[in-house]
């Protein structure tokens, strides 16, 4: 749609291409680089607008950590693009080391619920988990001991969202059951019951986790606005890892089908 018309344009574009189609290796580690860049502009884009989410934080970050070795490939490059190319591709290592830092290799899709945040990036965050992880543990260890207590085998601790942590016996074991359970639920075939002790870790648990959700959350706004602050270097290098793309489709295509590389002067081929 927009066809180069300058003459001295265009043979630093052949060149380029020509580079690449002589040199195999260099095409094809090239090429094999970009499977694992992500569409910078519109993941940044996506990040700008407030849609985004901890995965594109990580694309970007699995994006730019393919720079080094785009750089190092084009290192040795003769013609002039290429050689721009080299130069104008920023590695971004702030971005990059901090990302790496702060966002969990996986995180969920959802932005509130958490398991975003890696450990040791938040020493308050960090708090939080561990009194989770040691409710949840207690949890556990209840179980363990109701079971020991009760010598009901079946016994088991539970949670759901509607009625929280409880205790649940079968219909066969409630004889069992102790005076200091509080009945909580009536199943078909069980009895849901509570604790105050298990009502106390409950509060504590979910109090640790609702936090946690909150400030991972905040966490995660703190990390993509500074990525954000940073879009004109990840534009431009995202630019460049397009031009790149390009050369390399068409040295792909000038392999594939022979072409040859044209003369070209100020008054045509």
């Amino acid at each position: 749609m927009r066809p180069l018309i300058d003459a001295e344009k265009i043979k630093r574009r052949l060149s380029a291409v020509c580079e690449l189609t002589k040199n195999h290796s260099l095409l094809l580690n090239l090429r094999e680089s970009f499977k694992n860049i992500h569409d910078i502009e519109r993941t940044l884009g996506r990040l700008s607008l407030n849609s985004g989410n901890a995965r594109d934080l990580v694309a970007l970050k699995q994006s730019f950590l393919k720079i080094p070795e785009i750089k190092k490939l084009l290192k040795s490059s003769k013609s002039a693009l290429l050689k721009d190319v080299f130069k104008n591709l920023d590695e971004l290592p702030g971005i990059t080391s901090l990302i790496e830092k702060a966002i969990c290799d996986e995180p969920p899709l959802t932005l509130r619920d958490g398991s975003m945040i890696k450990d040791s990036f938040d020493a308050e965050l960090d708090k939080l988990k561990n009194v989770s992880r040691k409710g949840k543990d207690f949890i556990k260890e209840l179980q363990i001991r109701e079971i020991q207590r009760t010598g009901i085998n079946s016994l088991k601790v539970r949670y759901n969202k509607v009625f929280g942590y409880y205790i649940e016996i079968s219909n066969s074991n409630l004889e069992s059951a102790p005076d200091d359970y509080i009945r909580k639920q009536t199943l078909v075939n069980a009895e849901r019951f509570i604790t105050p002790e298990l009502k106390e870790y409950e509060e504590t648990v979910l109090n640790a986790e609702e936090k946690i959700c909150e400030l991972e959350y905040k966490i995660f706004n703190d990390v993509r606005d500074k990525v954000v602050s940073e879009t004109i270097a990840i534009q431009k290098t995202a630019k460049y890892i397009g031009v790149l793309d390009v050369l390399c489709s068409f040295a792909g295509t000038a392999l594939h089908n022979n072409y040859c590389e044209p003369l070209i002067s100020d008054d045509g081929i």
